[in-house]
Formats: structure tokens, C-alpha cells, sequence
């Protein structure tokens, strides 16, 4: 995916969804699992990982639980646990469709970095340079009036949440 104006728009638009209710994707067929030192993860660790989230069931602070690590694209553990409805009692399953909340900044983060990985933006890109929207904001002075920012807006601004937003000002 290309870091263009329209992706990151549709990726700002679905991310309340996020927040709201279930994020379903299409169900595909998984690769044949690996041996997790074939991936360079150690089994023993990744035991250990599956015995604490199944105490974390067994102790009813979790309903139910799904987790799939891969490195490189190759899946070396695929794991669900749990209940997927505990009014119904309804098991789990490998496509249980999870209800995922308040997870915006993570997913959204996540998908940035694959991003930055990719050498798509910086972090001293102005914002303006993606979103052209943003070119020429305007910021509230002590006073109240507002005027021009002293300095664009960056990316490492938006990722690190210190851009100036205030979701609580109304």
C-alpha cells in the first residue's frame, strides 16, 4: 500500500470503527505452522506464553483468547482458547470474530510503522506532505484568537500524540 492522501484519509475514517465493534477480516487459510526456532522464537518462551493466557482463562479474567505469532510470513503458533460467548457458553474457535476496543492508536500505530518501514514517510516529514489538508493550520494563542503555527506539524508529532490535538475540547 502506498502512504497516498486517499489511504491515509480511509485509514483515519475506519479507525473509530475500531473503537466501536467487531473488525472482522476475510477468512483465509493459514500456512502449514513452523517449528518456532525456525522462525528464531523459543519454544520454551512461547509455552510459557500459552500457559499464562490459559490461567488468564481458567481464572475468568479472560473469556476467551486467540493468538497467532509468525515472523517473515511463517506462522510458528496458532492458538484459541476459551469461550467465545459466556452468556451461550459457545467455545471458542479459530475464526471466533473478536470484538476489539479502544484498540485505534495501536492497530492504527502498527500499520504506520509498516509504513515507515517500507521508507513510504519520516518522522521530520511534515504531516502537510501527505495530507495537504493540514498545510497552513491555524493554532489557538493564549488569548484565544488564532493564528499560524510557528512550525508544521511532523509525523513524529502525530505518532508520539504531542501535535496539539485535544479530543476533550469540544
Amino acid at each position: 500500500m502506498r502512504l497516498t492522501r486517499r489511504n491515509l484519509l480511509a485509514a483515519a475514517a475506519a479507525s473509530p470503527l475500531a473503537g466501536m465493534g467487531t473488525i472482522a477480516l476475510a477468512a483465509a487459510p493459514l500456512p502449514p505452522l513452523v517449528a518456532p526456532q525456525a522462525a528464531g522464537f523459543d519454544p520454551v518462551a512461547l509455552k510459557a506464553l500459552s500457559d499464562d493466557l490459559q490461567g488468564l482463562v481458567d481464572l475468568g479474567q479472560l473469556a476467551g483468547v486467540t493468538t497467532l505469532a509468525a515472523r517473515k510470513g511463517r506462522v510458528f503458533h496458532f492458538e484459541t482458547r476459551g469461550l467465545a460467548d459466556v452468556e451461550t457458553g459457545a467455545p471458542a474457535s479459530p475464526d471466533t470474530i473478536w470484538r476489539i476496543a479502544s484498540m485505534t492508536k495501536p492497530v492504527v500505530g502498527v500499520a504506520m510503522m509498516q509504513l515507515w518501514e517500507r521508507g513510504l514517510w519520516k518522522l521530520d516529514d511534515p504531516v502537510a506532505r501527505h495530507i495537504p489538508e493540514f498545510a497552513g493550520l491555524k493554532v489557538k494563542a493564549p488569548d484565544g484568537s488564532l493564528v499560524p503555527q510557528a512550525s508544521p506539524m511532523t509525523m513524529a508529532q502525530l505518532m508520539s500524540h504531542t501535535a496539539g490535538f485535544d479530543v476533550s475540547a469540544g
